[in-house]
């Protein structure tokens, strides 16, 4: 009987994790769905990438700012194709197709902003054309 308690009880502490709701309120379960189907899990714009982490995170840069990075990590998408589309004030300046490698993909894209002040936002589209994620920043002007 100790035995049958013993086992019911690690059977119990090792379902529970999963049963148990993360940091913003969805269930482990929903996590694992979310990632199975495809999610951008970080979209950052930064001034640089080193060890395939963004070196700092922006939200305005000024307009003598050279080259500027757009970090996506990715999940769930493998083989797939995601394009970033760089927009500057409402209008497209670029898209530049990227493909996916594995489950969780990190990845870039770079824009030459100097002198193109005005408010920016890289979306972060799949292969469907769907919008799945942005990140916005502005280039001060001069």
């Amino acid at each position: 009987m100790k035995h049958l308690f013993v086992m019911c009880m690690t059977l119990i502490l090792a379902v529970a994790p999963t049963l148990a709701q993360t940091g913003e309120g969805e269930t482990a379960a929903q996590a694992a769905a979310a990632a199975a189907s495809g999610a951008v899990k970080r979209a950052v714009i930064c001034s640089g990438v080193a060890e395939r982490e963004p070196a700092d995170a922006l939200t305005s840069v000024p307009a003598a700012t050279g080259k500027i990075f757009c970090f996506t990590e990715i999940a769930g998408m493998e083989g797939k194709t995601i394009t970033h589309r760089w927009v500057k004030d409402g209008a497209t300046v670029a898209e530049i197709p990227i493909s996916v490698g594995a489950a969780r993909w990190r990845c870039y894209s770079t824009k030459t902003i100097a002198g193109m002040a005005g408010a920016w936002t890289v979306e972060i589209i799949d292969d469907a054309g769907s919008k799945i994620g942005e990140a916005a920043f502005t280039v001060a002007a001069e």
